[in-house]
């Protein structure tokens, strides 16, 4: 949909990432980083409108306002996911994976049925 409407303003689309990916992150250091990265987003997106509004552009509006919204909801998923495990820690993680905190087969990430021998 955005890559669509970039051609048909002259530009050209990529799929570049934005950064190295690193392997190995504690997880309650994931979900704070996206929660902020989400936040920065919206911010970025909601200049990106107003840029829009002034130049009368209603068709990226719509879009601009589509994307915000999906956003805001990544956004208190990853708040919420964060708080949890501020909260509760360990026995969180265990629940979401399905696999008690202290017991059960090692697991290898969330799936346990993949667990190392």
């Amino acid at each position: 949909m955005s890559s669509e409407r970039i051609k048909e303003l002259g530009g050209e689309p990529t799929a570049d990432l934005a950064g190295k990916v690193e392997k190995g992150q504690k997880i309650e250091v994931i979900f704070s980083f996206d929660a902020g990265l989400e936040d920065n987003t919206m911010d970025v997106y909601n200049q990106f409108l107003l840029v829009c509004r002034e130049n009368g552009d209603s068709t990226s509006i719509k879009l601009f306002e589509t994307i915000v919204g999906e956003e805001q909801i990544h956004y208190n998923y990853f708040d919420n996911v964060s708080d949890h495990i501020k909260r509760l820690g360990p026995s969180y993680l265990a629940q979401i994976a399905g696999t008690p905190a202290d017991t059960g087969p090692p697991s290898k990430g969330f799936v346990t049925g993949q667990a190392r021998q």
